[in-house]
């Protein structure tokens, strides 16, 4: 089937300002820190010794000597911000990505895990809050709900009844969990939102599939409970047999949407360049890459940085994709974003007064994106504003980077060393630059670990720099 050129138009991601790290369970819960396995991880995500050779159980086996499960940060909202809030940030973070006025959408489509209220959802008072006049629709369907309203938004602008179709998603977890369980160590919060409509040819959403989850119903449940305050509170909890059951379904359900979606579009596994999988857990992306027969290089890993974020993370996974240079669409690079150019290196060397003395060349034996190359980087305020691992006070720069991967370092972390120079240097352009100013800003980190950290920097100091043939 040849599909109309509908997709997503643009992107935008928003957290809350407060960032819990695990020593904050250590410090003010070192009791249940230390007994974690009698609370909800006693139940969820751990090894199934029934099936113990199953790809499920592999991936856990690792982190289950770790408490927190492979989650370093999550972010939470403050008692000032909600879902709508957080929302609303994202919604205006997306039309202005995307040169929209509020009077340009057509449809909304919002889900909310969870919303202000019990019933009804929150499309409507985030319309009100935007000056929508058009329709807005909640729509739910648990970690999935952003991936059916994009099949559902694709479908209806392809109908011609909708132009621009806005989808707004946010997961508040933290309010949810109760901080005296374990499952609080899982949770994240956060919020989403993209644009779809009518893109140019050969571009936008190739195929899709989705299937029911009946399988799993019964994995998580919420009880109402009252507080120490007396106050009535709604609470996720953890069902009896989730970890078998994720360990009989997660795998199979992968290979079924996977398989199933890139059928649809007349293609093979070889020819994806990119998976932006959902990461509940920290080893989900490992279960994905195993069960499809991937490179684990393929795809992005985001829980360890904001844990469990629900339906969000297929926006967050696609955003910081985008960032990294990982996803390319076929309109101009905007101004504002960051872009990149990877060019293969066929050799290199560092030596930074022999505290750092490093070289490499290409090899044969390893793919294409597991070689060093050069990138080129333009840091704009959206970028800025977006990633955590960059200062909100870093100047408007263009950067020419030496990325060398973990794997052709032979190493846990890769290498990244980057040379900064004045904002438009590059024109704006991400193609290899010809000639260079001869004077920047360099610096060495030897211990990159994106996206959890970009390592101690081990030197940095303005340097003369040039381009030459070789």
């Amino acid at each position: 089937m040849i599909l109309q050129p509908v997709g997503i138009r643009a992107i935008a991601l928003n957290f809350p300002r407060t960032i819990r790290t695990n020593d904050y369970y250590r410090k003010n819960f070192p009791q249940m820190v230390a007994e974690a396995e009698q609370k909800t991880l006693a139940r969820l995500f751990v090894t199934d010794n029934s099936t113990s050779a199953d790809i499920w159980s592999q991936e856990v086996a690792p982190y289950m000597s770790d408490p927190f499960r492979g989650t370093v940060e999550r972010r939470v909202v403050s008692p000032d911000e909600t879902s709508l809030s957080l929302e609303y940030q994202a919604a205006i973070d997306v039309l202005q990505a995307a040169k929209l006025q509020p009077e340009d959408i057509d449809l909304m489509l919002v889900t909310s895990l969870f919303p202000e209220q019990v019933t009804p959802g929150n499309a409507a008072f985030l319309a009100g809050q935007l000056g929508l006049t058009s329709p807005a629709w909640n729509i739910e369907s648990t970690c999935t709900s952003v991936l059916v309203s994009l099949q559902t938004a694709c479908s209806l602008v392809r109908t011609g009844e909708y132009r621009n179709v806005l989808v707004v998603v946010s997961s508040t977890y933290s309010r949810y969990t109760d901080e005296n369980d374990t499952l609080a160590f899982l949770s994240g919060d956060a919020a989403g939102a993209f644009i779809v409509g009518e893109l140019q040819p050969n571009q936008g959403i190739l195929g899709t599939k989705i299937a029911n989850t009946a399988a799993t119903c019964g994995a998580f449940y919420n009880e109402f409970t009252t507080d120490e305050q007396g106050n009535i509170r709604m609470f996720i909890r953890g069902g009896k047999g989730a970890s078998k059951m994720f360990n009989e379904t997660t795998v199979k359900f992968i290979r079924l949407c996977c398989h199933g979606a890139i059928a649809a579009a007349n293609l093979t596994l070889d020819e994806i360049d990119f998976f932006a999988f959902n990461t509940p857990s920290a080893w989900y992306s490992q279960v994905c890459t195993r069960a499809l027969g991937i490179n684990p290089e393929r795809t992005i890993n985001l829980n360890p940085l904001y844990a469990n974020i629900g339906p969000t993370f297929p926006v967050a996974n696609l955003y910081h994709a985008a960032q990294a240079g990982k996803i390319r669409g076929g309109a101009p690079i905007r101004p504002d974003m960051l872009s990149e150019y990877d060019g293969s290196v066929v050799k290199y060397a560092v030596n930074i007064g022999g505290e750092i003395s490093e070289h490499g060349s290409q090899s044969s034996k390893r793919a294409t994106h597991d070689e060093a190359r050069t990138i080129v980087t333009l840091l704009r305020p959206k970028l800025v504003k977006a990633s955590p691992n960059i200062p909100k006070n870093s100047p408007q720069d263009d950067e020419f980077i030496l990325f060398v991967p973990k794997v052709a370092r032979q190493s846990k972390y890769a290498l990244s060393v980057r040379f900064r120079y004045p904002k438009n240097t590059f024109q704006n352009s991400v193609a290899q630059p010809k000639n260079l100013p001869n004077q920047a800003l360099m610096s060495v980190h030897p211990y990159w670990n994106f996206p959890i950290t970009m390592g101690k920097v081990k030197f940095e100091e303005p340097v003369k720099t040039a381009i030459e043939d070789i």
